[in-house]
Formats: structure tokens, C-alpha cells, sequence
């Protein structure tokens, strides 16, 4: 009996061996599958040619008389490129551009520099799902009319359906004429000074404080009635307590990189530019002048040299330090506050960019697509940040305009450089992240559907698409070594009302045959993102 025993012991052991070394050897074979196709996906995003076309779409001729835009911004994207052996050529947007989609061999990067006309000008939507992995694009498609536009930017906001305390990282906004009951009902509720923006006017022009709703119609600026009916305003509340430096109000212009934005990664360089009013800010709002409560480099530099209206982030942060026992104003604090609420503002743009992508782009997700974002942020008297308005291209201009000495200092102008670089890095280069990504995998027991999946073993199985994600977020971790992650992933709320907003236009399209999940969105990533952080910890 003993001896029977023993011997299904010994056999029963020896069962449990045989199995274990068969799974270990499935494993390893699952491993060296998974290894092979990241290595694989890394290998296909490199481009074989380095060609970047340059498109200015104020250019409309084989003339090179007005190129504002390569003037201003092309010597800094110029050296970036040159550093990583590009050649360049320079196309005018006359160029019919449903040829640019091209075969890789054409071109591998796409840089579209202007504020009008991009999809005549640089790249068709539809011509986005022709794109190879190998080709990039400086342009989100859609941005324009989803976010660098005021009034777009407000439509934004309004659409995501927010309550005003929810919403204390914004302002809120109204487009005139056509919000006027809105703003008509507001104003009985918010007895408070507005600021009014005429659409189609820039760098501060004719813009005016009111308080009221006939003061803003009725006013008696004449060249305000005209851009009013012609083009509308946006009105919104006027900060009355902001941050002060000095006595001089000021705020912020941030560069955001977003390199997707459905599902959102997105990253700050963590220099800036602090922009100052050219006078000491007067409480009497009503009373005020433009150059006291605007900071506007047009209206700035008729009272006071350039470089005494612009300082750098880091020259802010040591004015925060200087300042602590007296303000109490912590920078660091401060500086995570900002980034959460150009996160959010993000977040709050992509049930639009998602319908954009479905109803324009033949079902592209603009993969190949990343863009620089000028953002502006106002601060309030308790350093609590206030997204203005986003800019789409924002200036990466080197010297000044009149070809003078650096304007902020040389240091300002050698971030930029840096800031250029590392984003043609990012998107010309490819680290080698395999082995990071294998363990990643491994520590949270992460799968790749449908043959790389087992539920009894994987608690988390993703596609093809989200594998290339991870890649690319493990490669500008590497790259991108002078900007911050900015983490939608701690918004969840705001993920799921995105989420939520993006399944209802789904089954609005396509009724009950879309599953919950089925949404490519911020939202469903998160289980992914959480991992991803935890394993950076």
C-alpha cells in the first residue's frame, strides 16, 4: 500500500513537472512571438527615406514673395531636420495636394505651416488612411475648427455638457450673436465686468471690457459693430483678481505636444513664456487701458522694450521662490495645476476630433498625425489656472522680425531649438524599447489579441493599435526628455463623460450593433494607462 503509494506520488510529481515545463516553453514561445512583433512595429515606423516637404499655405504660386510662415518658422525646423540628415524641399500650396499622399518614398514628414486652409493646402482628410506608418503630418486634422478657433474652442466646451463648477479650469464663453439669449439670461445671474473678443480681428484688437449685455451691443465703438455683424465676438467673463508680478498682470504661452489625441497622449516642454501688460493693472476694470489688462506683444511694445515684457517659465519659478514668504505662491504647485487643466481642456475636445475623424476622414484616426499646441493660461490671485485659448502653430520664430539680436535672450531661443529637436527625433527615431516592453507585458500579465491572448492567464488582453501606443509611449520617455507627460488617465470622470458622449454618436451612426467597448477612446485605455504609470513608479 505504501509502495502504491509512493508511486502515484512520484507519478502524479512527475505530471506536474512534465506540465509545468510545457507551459514554461509556451510562455517563452508566446514571448518571443510578442518580441518579434514589436520589434517589428518598431521597425515599420521608421522612415526609410528622411524627406520633409515644408508647405507654407499663405503660398499659393511658385513666388516666394509671401512666405510669412517659412520666414518666421522655418530656420528653427530647418536645423532640427538638418540635424537628423533630412533633406528638404519647399512646395507651395498650389501643389494639388492629393498627390501627397504618395508613397512613402515621396516624403516621410509633412510639415504644414499656416493658420487657414490646410486640408486644400497640405493634405486631404481622406487622404489620411492612404498614409503609411513610415509618414507623418504636423497637423491634427480637425484642430482648426475644434480647438485654435475661439468661437470653435467655445463650442467645444459647450458641448461637453460640463456644470460651471465643474468647470473652474475654463472660462466660460458665448458666441455673439448667436448665443445672445444665453448670455442675456448669464448676465441677470453674474453681475461682473465681460471681455469682448471680435472674432475676426487678432493681437488685440478691438477687443473691450462691458458690463452688460447692451453695453456689448450697443456699443458705441464703431469698428466693433462692424466686426460684429460681420463676424461675430465671444464674450466672456473677465478675470477681476489675477496673479500679479509686480503689480503687472501677466500669462502664460505653453507648448503642448499632442501626439494622438483619440486615445490622448499629450506632453509640456517645461520651458515657457510668461507674457506681461505693459502697464501696472488697475482694479477699476471699467477704467482700465488695453495695456493694463492685455498682454499682447502688439500692444505691449509701444510702451515698454520687448525683452522687459516676456520672461521664461524658469524666471517665474524663481520669482515664486522669492516671493514664498509673502505670497505663499508655490511654484510647483502651481505648475501641477496648469498641466491638469490643459489636460482636461483635451479631454474635452475628443468626442469632437472622434465624430470628425468618422464623418471626414474615411475612418482614419490621423495615426500619423502630431501637433504642437500654443497654450495660453491665465493664473488667478490663488494660482488657480484658467485655459484662454489654444493656438495651432504656435510661433517658433528664432530672431526678431526686423532681423535684430534674439529677442527673450539667447537661453529662450536655445529651448525652442531643443524643443524642435527633440520632436523630429521623436517622430524620425525609434529606441530600442523592446525588452522594457516584454517586461511591461510580463509584470502586468498583458496580452496581445487575438493569438497572443489567454484569459486564464492574461488579466489584460489589447489590439494590435494599442501595442503600437505603448511602444511609442516607452520610446518619448526616452526622447522627449525635456517635456512632461501630462496624464489624462487621472481625469477619469472626464474620460467616461468623453467616453460616454463618443458611444451615444456611435449608436446614433450605427444603432445597437456597437459594443460598449468597441469606442477607440481615452476611457478605454485607462486600465492600460494606470498599469503604464504604476510600472514607470
Amino acid at each position: 500500500m505504501i509502495a502504491w503509494t509512493y508511486i502515484l506520488r512520484l507519478e502524479f510529481g512527475i505530471v506536474l513537472l512534465v506540465a509545468q515545463t510545457v507551459t514554461e516553453k509556451a510562455n517563452a514561445e508566446a514571448i518571443d512571438t510578442l518580441r518579434h512583433a514589436v520589434n517589428r512595429l518598431i521597425a515599420e515606423s521608421i522612415p526609410p527615406k528622411k524627406h520633409a516637404i515644408f508647405v507654407d499655405t499663405s503660398l499659393f504660386t511658385n513666388s516666394h514673395q509671401s512666405q510669412y510662415y517659412l520666414d518666421r518658422d522655418g530656420p528653427a525646423w530647418k536645423l532640427a531636420f538638418a540635424r537628423f540628415n533630412y533633406t528638404i524641399a519647399i512646395e507651395h500650396a498650389g501643389t494639388p495636394r492629393n498627390k501627397r499622399h504618395l508613397a512613402a518614398s515621396k516624403w516621410s514628414v509633412l510639415l504644414c505651416l499656416g493658420l487657414r486652409r490646410q486640408d486644400e493646402a497640405c493634405l486631404a482628410p481622406s487622404s489620411h488612411k492612404l498614409l503609411t506608418t513610415q509618414q507623418f503630418i504636423n497637423q491634427i486634422n480637425g484642430m482648426r475648427d475644434i480647438l485654435w478657433k475661439k468661437h470653435e474652442m467655445c463650442r467645444t466646451i459647450q458641448g461637453f455638457g460640463l456644470s460651471s463648477n465643474d468647470m473652474q479650469f475654463v472660462f466660460p464663453c458665448f458666441v455673439l450673436p448667436k448665443d445672445e439669449a444665453k448670455l442675456r439670461s448669464h448676465t441677470l445671474e453674474r453681475n461682473q465686468p465681460w471681455i469682448v473678443k471680435p472674432l475676426s480681428r487678432g493681437e488685440g484688437r478691438g477687443i473691450f471690457i462691458a458690463d452688460s449685455l447692451k453695453d456689448i451691443v450697443g456699443s458705441a465703438n464703431s469698428s466693433f459693430r462692424q466686426y460684429y455683424h460681420s463676424g461675430g465676438a465671444i464674450v466672456q467673463p473677465l478675470l477681476t483678481n489675477p496673479m500679479l508680478i509686480d503689480g503687472f498682470k501677466f500669462d502664460l504661452r505653453l507648448y503642448v505636444l499632442v501626439t494622438s489625441i483619440t486615445p490622448l497622449s499629450c506632453y509640456i516642454f517645461t520651458e515657457g513664456l510668461v507674457r506681461l501688460a505693459a502697464e501696472k493693472y488697475s482694479k477699476d476694470v471699467r477704467k482700465a487701458r488695453p495695456s493694463q489688462f492685455l498682454t499682447n506683444t502688439s500692444i505691449g511694445k509701444r510702451f515698454r522694450p520687448l525683452e522687459e515684457l516676456n520672461w521664461t517659465l524658469k524666471r517665474l519659478k524663481e520669482w515664486c521662490v522669492e516671493g514664498m514668504d509673502t505670497s505663499g505662491m508655490d511654484y510647483n504647485t502651481i505648475y501641477g495645476r496648469i498641466k491638469k487643466a490643459v489636460v482636461k481642456v483635451l479631454i474635452l475636445s475628443e468626442p469632437r476630433f472622434h465624430k470628425h475623424f468618422a464623418n471626414h476622414m474615411s475612418g482614419s484616426t490621423c495615426s500619423g498625425c502630431f501637433q504642437l499646441l500654443g497654450v495660453d493660461v491665465i493664473l488667478t490671485a490663488t494660482g488657480q489656472p484658467r485655459v484662454i485659448e489654444v493656438n495651432g502653430l504656435p510661433s517658433m520664430q528664432l530672431m526678431h522680425e526686423q532681423g535684430e539680436e534674439i529677442v527673450f535672450t539667447n537661453d529662450y531661443a536655445a529651448r525652442k531649438i531643443v524643443l524642435t529637436n527633440e520632436i523630429v527625433e521623436f517622430i524620425s527615431t525609434r529606441p530600442n524599447v523592446t525588452e522594457t516592453v516584454i517586461n511591461f507585458f510580463k509584470q502586468f500579465a498583458i496580452g496581445v489579441a487575438p493569438t497572443l491572448c489567454e484569459p486564464s492567464v492574461h488579466r489584460m488582453c489589447i489590439e494590435k493599435p494599442d501595442l503600437f501606443l505603448i511602444i511609442r509611449w516607452f520610446s518619448a520617455r526616452r526622447i522627449l526628455t525635456s517635456f512632461d507627460e501630462l496624464m489624462p488617465e487621472a481625469e477619469p470622470d472626464l474620460l467616461y463623460q468623453s467616453h460616454r458622449i463618443i458611444q451615444q454618436e456611435l449608436y446614433h451612426r450605427h444603432g445597437n450593433r456597437v459594443a460598449f467597448t468597441y469606442a477607440t477612446t481615452t476611457y478605454r485605455l485607462l486600465p492600460l494607462l494606470n498599469a503604464f504609470r504604476k510600472f514607470l513608479s
